[in-house]
């Protein structure tokens, strides 16, 4: 959303544009009335998840180490290194519910056609799902090819679902050279094979 929404409030970068990609590609909804309620709540009092957040990690950053590993062992099963720095960081608390705020009250709930065929008529945009969470649906790209049927956005727009990918492909590493391979695929498909990437 937020790649489309510079593109199009920057027609000078949109014209130099010749691909987008997107990795998960999120698109807003509305979580189970139990987790809804509480991330209304987190939402309506930023200030202070902020500043509890920041608390906690900073409390985590005096453990040991190995401690913080073992606690995230169960949602983190491997390549856990880049997680564990990150939950001992107090600045990741402020920037991880800024960003999550600003999703919530900016990323539409909708796919934005118009934008779709903005973009696309520019150049291609390629979409990787991936099947393993919340955060690019299946779904959601079913919605978008049914558009693409339908003729409301065009066919420059490509859509590709890997089942056994999860957002946070990048801190398991058995998934990382699956998105590179579709990321380098993709370029070479606009700037040519022969490009040494």
């Amino acid at each position: 959303h937020m790649v489309q929404r510079v593109c199009l409030l920057r027609p000078d970068i949109l014209k130099r544009t010749i691909l987008v990609l997107q990795w998960m590609p999120f698109i807003r909804m509305d979580a189970y009335p139990d987790k809804q309620r509480t991330l209304t709540t987190v939402a309506e009092h930023p200030s202070a998840a902020i500043a509890f957040s920041k608390q906690v990690m900073r409390l985590l950053k005096h453990l040991p180490r190995r401690y913080v590993d073992s606690l995230m062992k169960k949602s983190v099963p491997d390549g856990r290194d880049l997680a564990v720095d990150l939950i001992r960081t107090p600045t990741y608390a402020r920037n991880f519910f800024e960003l999550g705020l600003e999703e919530i009250r900016d990323v539409p709930q909708k796919p934005d056609i118009a934008a779709f065929r903005l973009l696309g008529q520019q150049c291609p945009v390629c979409m990787l799902f991936c099947g393993n969470d919340h955060w690019a649906p299946e779904f959601h790209m079913e919605e978008l090819q049914s558009l693409q049927k339908q003729q409301m956005i065009p066919a420059t727009i490509r859509m590709e679902l890997q089942a056994v990918l999860v957002h946070d492909f990048v801190v398991r590493p058995a998934m990382v050279d699956s998105v590179l391979e579709y990321t380098l695929r993709h370029i070479r498909s606009v700037v040519g094979s022969q490009s040494k990437l």
